[in-house]
């Protein structure tokens, strides 16, 4: 038999969504027959798996050792992921700058360093994080950028944490800014409304002006920092915040971002690379501000996080004139 007392690190979250990162081998039938036949209990009583766990609340599960090393699996850290570029940090929430080059999440492609996985290890060495513990919740990164896109992402530490920052995300209360250089020559500002489908297949998007099957409304806000005949700087808000939307959107328009491999130009890029050996797009989360928050998180309302440029925008920004 197992005992899980509820930390803060879990509280708030549904007794289910525990039990699958604690038997995270099992199948959901299995742990919900585990409830009705009272093998897993809440505090001592039956549980249907929907109940909102409080911290100090104690979870039994009455499974052999054999049954439950089985179904459980001790979380992997990678020991050769990268250091963290930490900007701000508290009990909460880290916030970082992201590298161009590095996934946001971890697959195949990432030999173990991934920005979650730099997170992990980064806290584990810290000793605020304890992968041994198969039912404790695993930091997130909450805002996730392209791979080849640099600047600022939000990470939780808690699960509290993660759900508020989710929210502020989906309703749009987290305000999410970035830089880059496009072809052409773009003056003032506006508004970009267009209609988005992704193919995650060959992992492209592709945008429309009209509503087509499939598709889902997409808002950009650019206003433009500086400009000549051939480039322009552009400071750009995501309103709503798809998969390479400012890429496809901007290249949509016709002023692609400078060293975009998939939407760019590719003569342009070429000379790009040969001159200045740009191996990324130009294209930068500069800042998030954080709305109203009223509950764990409320002491981060109206506060602003920003992240510096990488050397090369400044070098190839004097180069083209801008």
């Amino acid at each position: 038999m197992k005992k899980i007392t509820i930390t803060e690190n879990d509280e708030n979250g549904r007794l289910d969504k525990l039990l699958m990162r604690t038997l995270s081998e099992a199948a959901k039938s299995f742990i919900y027959k585990m409830l009705r036949k009272k093998n897993i209990t809440l505090d001592g009583k039956k549980a249907s798996g929907s109940e909102i766990l409080k911290k100090g609340s104690e979870v039994s599960i009455f499974l052999s050792d054999e049954t439950f090393d089985k179904f459980s699996k001790v979380k992997a850290v990678s020991e050769v992921a990268g250091e963290l570029d930490v900007l701000y940090e508290d009990e909460n929430i880290v916030v970082i700058n992201k590298e161009a080059g590095i996934l946001s999440q971890p697959d195949s492609s990432s030999a173990g360093d991934s920005v979650v996985e730099r997170l992990v290890k980064y806290l584990r060495d810290k000793g605020e994080y304890d992968a041994s513990d198969v039912s404790s919740f695993a930091p997130v990164v909450c805002n996730r950028l392209d791979r080849n896109t640099s600047g600022i992402m939000i990470c939780a530490k808690n699960l509290a944490s993660a759900r508020e920052i989710a929210a502020g995300l989906k309703e749009r209360s987290i305000e999410k800014y970035y830089i880059t250089v496009v072809a052409g020559e773009i003056n003032g500002s506006g508004v970009i409304k267009a209609y988005y489908i992704k193919d995650s297949e060959n992992n492209e998007a592709f945008t429309y002006d009209k509503p087509v099957p499939g598709s889902k409304e997409i808002i950009t806000e650019y206003e433009s920092v500086k400009s000549t005949d051939k480039y322009s700087i552009l400071k750009i808000k995501l309103v709503t915040g798809k998969s390479h939307q400012i890429r496809a959107v901007l290249a949509k328009m016709g002023n692609p971002i400078l060293g975009d491999g998939k939407y760019g130009d590719y003569d342009l890029n070429g000379m790009l690379i040969r001159r200045f050996k740009l191996k990324y797009q130009l294209l930068h989360a500069e800042s998030v501000i954080f709305g109203n928050f009223e509950t764990k998180l409320s002491y981060l309302s109206g506060k602003r996080f920003e992240c510096p440029l990488r050397d090369e925008f400044a070098v190839i920004i004097r180069a083209v004139g801008l």
